[in-house]
């Protein structure tokens, strides 16, 4: 993903192992597509562009055998990835609900590009596989301070064009939320900015999750409070969803509720 991040490249460090890839067909024969968040056995959250087409007044949804990849760095089952004993899990989209902005056909706004995916058969956890937590809706995030991350199967440099080869899960750390009220006045729009200019999201990234971390990166509680939706071509910064504000949503729509502050 992440251009100019770290990849993932060793047991020994942060194992994103609610990230899953994306694919428009069978795995053994395409590339990640997109990146998403397993929130469940049988959900997952990604960017609502990734699987449906715009119109001038409205959405329809692609009519493509969707695939979910999940095992960690293991998407892609790399000889890296056998050497540690993981193993990727392949699960087929089921449906796909997507917010009423979006089935609008309001891609004018920047908010409300998320959707939910339901797969066909559960994906289990293990070593590598594990569910994140969601924000409760009165979560506060702070502003200018560097506890979140970026992460996601895209590619690792700005060239404007989509992947051509197997894509490696990098990771961003010393991201941080900015008040972009001004330019995106939408309220379900977080706008995040990374340390160096050189370094973002690319091709690949979109539908990805945007993670916080508590107080001390190794020892406080992660959650995945947004779901990224574009970035500025060669800029630090990505605007993304804010999982907050539709957490009644996929509550709703899936019985995964965090209703509370935790």
């Amino acid at each position: 993903m992440i251009v100019d991040g770290i990849q993932e490249s060793s047991e020994n460090s942060p194992n994103y192992h609610w990230a899953v890839g994306i694919f428009m067909d069978d795995p053994e024969v395409s590339i990640t597509k997109c990146t998403g968040t397993l929130i469940s056995p049988i959900h997952v959250v990604t960017a609502a562009h990734c699987v449906t087409n715009r119109g001038d007044n409205s959405t329809t949804f692609n009519r493509i055998n969707y695939f979910v990849g999940a095992g960690a760095k293991c998407v892609e089952s790399t000889q890296e990835c056998r050497d540690f004993g993981a193993k990727r899990v392949i699960a087929k989209v089921k449906n796909v609900v997507a917010t009423v902005e979006i089935m609008k056909g309001e891609w004018n706004r920047h908010g409300g590009d998320i959707a939910l995916l339901e797969l066909e058969n559960p994906i289990e956890q293990n070593n590598h596989i594990e569910f994140a937590c969601l924000p409760a809706h009165d979560m506060d995030l702070p502003l200018n301070t560097p506890n979140f991350i970026h992460w996601g199967w895209g590619k690792r440099e700005f060239d404007g064009s989509p992947a051509t080869k197997a894509a490696v899960l990098n990771y961003l750390k010393d991201v941080s939320l900015f008040d972009c009220a001004i330019t995106n006045p939408d309220v379900d729009v977080m706008c995040t900015t990374a340390k160096l200019m050189k370094q973002g999201t690319e091709w690949g990234d979109s539908g990805s999750g945007l993670e916080y971390f508590e107080q001390d990166f190794a020892t406080g509680k992660h959650y995945v409070v947004g779901v990224t939706d574009y970035s500025t071509n060669i800029s630090s910064h990505t605007y993304c969803a804010d999982l907050r504000i539709y957490s009644k949503w996929i509550c709703d729509l899936t019985g995964i509720c965090y209703m509370e502050k935790k």
